[in-house]
């Protein structure tokens, strides 16, 4: 396995190179995919061979109390200002 910095990674697998990554990585090995994704920063592409295997989502869910944190944090760091 071969890791390409900022770009994804890079493997061989039964003789088939697989490359996992940014979007960008797999089109400069595939040529332009034609997909439309919301949220890119949070998709991974995936590649077998020549081809075009698939991509994953990541999802994160905001915490239910994460506003009333985020609140408790704002009045303490006024209280030290």
């Amino acid at each position: 396995m071969k890791v390409i910095a900022g770009m994804g990674v890079q493997a061989v697998y039964n003789d088939k190179e697989i490359l996992i990554g940014k979007r960008k990585y797999i089109e400069e090995k595939l040529g332009k995919l034609e997909l439309n994704i919301e949220n890119e920063l949070l998709t991974i592409f995936i590649s077998i061979g020549s081809e075009f295997a698939g991509f994953v989502v990541l999802e994160d869910e905001i915490s239910k109390n994460a506003f009333e944190i985020i609140k408790k944090l704002k009045e303490k760091i006024l209280m030290f200002i």
